[in-house]
């Protein structure tokens, strides 16, 4: 288990936001780390992005293994493991262990050796390969009219031709060390994972704060647009037809189908509640992602009705703004868990 142990660690892990990391939680009132922060099969971390990269070393019987991990996006959890031969064996146990740290997104896990003490047999060479192989290559260069230049060097590195014997290995033990190194290797690559994530999280806030200061300037501007209305058509009526009398009546039932029509009451309430929804999104021990997604959905298709019901230049540019700021918002999230 590994956590940000420090202040400093865990304000670097937000991209030097403090305020944000206090905000949703990662950092006390006091600033100082909270357990959240702890990685392993206990607890997660708050929200986290898909990209990521850990490593780890260890020494082995073959010899000095390197375990890399690497995230990137992906709207599934996909694992792949890349072994030599020898470790095969352990696949399906890395496999299993990974989905212990990460539920969305492409992992990809490499074993090499780096460097090798375990001795192999001497190989051995298939005398009735390379034999068959010739000919089959001597035939290929009667056919094509080329010239019959096969050496021994080029024979032997054909496939099937030079069997190299294969290593004995204690796959219990050779199991244990590289669970290790795989639970260590993915420690960092969580860390790495929670850091972006953090620094992503930082900016969608401001990006929805933002946005909900739009909508405050929306629900502004719109509380005048009826009266506004009111004035012009009794306007149009004195210019047009001066030598008649309005009629108060139809006037004001005129405004008020006009008001139903622009009214964007209902809209502003859903939009607060998407957004504040949203902003708990970022404190949230799950993975978030795919319910990200749909919000800003819901965000956008409430900002198009706004959009459509109000002819008014500034609700207009309100409206471009905020989808701006959705666009912005969408790129950053697709990188979340």
């Amino acid at each position: 288990m590994i956590q940000v142990a420090s202040h400093n660690a865990a304000v670097q892990a937000y991209g030097g936001k403090l305020d944000y990391a206090k905000e949703i939680g990662i950092l006390s009132a006091r600033g100082q780390a909270m357990t959240r922060v702890e990685y392993g099969i206990g607890g997660k971390p708050s929200v986290r992005s898909m990209t990521g990269f850990g490593r780890s070393l260890g020494q082995t019987e073959l010899g000095v293994l390197a375990v890399e991990v690497r995230g990137v996006n992906n709207r599934y959890l996909d694992i792949s493991v890349r072994l030599s031969r020898e470790l095969s064996f352990a696949e399906e146990q890395m496999k299993n262990i990974v989905k212990e740290y990460v539920s969305r997104g492409r992992v990809d896990i490499s074993v090499r050796l780096q460097s090798g003490t375990a001795q192999r047999d001497v190989a051995r060479l298939d005398a009735v390969r390379a034999r068959d192989m010739l000919t089959q290559l001597r035939n290929l260069a009667l056919t094509l009219d080329l010239p019959d230049d096969i050496s021994l060097s080029e024979l032997v590195s054909l496939p099937g031709v030079l069997i190299e014997a294969p290593l004995e290995v204690d796959e219990e033990g050779t199991t244990s060390v590289l669970v290790a190194l795989l639970r260590e290797a993915l420690e960092a690559f969580s860390a790495s994972r929670l850091a972006e994530g953090m620094s992503l999280a930082a900016d969608m806030s401001g990006r929805v704060k933002l946005i909900s200061q739009r909508i405050d300037d929306i629900e502004i501007h719109t509380a005048g647009i009826v009266e506004a209305q009111r004035r012009r058509l009794r306007d149009n009526i004195e210019r047009l037809l001066p030598d008649i009398t309005v009629d108060s009546h139809r006037l004001e039932l005129e405004v008020a189908l006009f008001a139903d029509r622009v009214s964007v009451a209902e809209e502003l309430v859903r939009l607060r509640t998407h957004l504040k929804n949203y902003l708990s999104f970022l404190a949230s021990t799950e993975a978030v992602g795919r319910k990200m997604d749909f919000y800003l959905q819901e965000i956008n298709r409430e900002i198009n009705t706004i959009g459509s019901k109000v002819p008014d230049a500034a609700v207009s540019q309100h409206v471009v703004e905020i989808k701006a700021e959705l666009e912005k918002i969408r790129e950053q999230a697709q990188n979340i868990e």
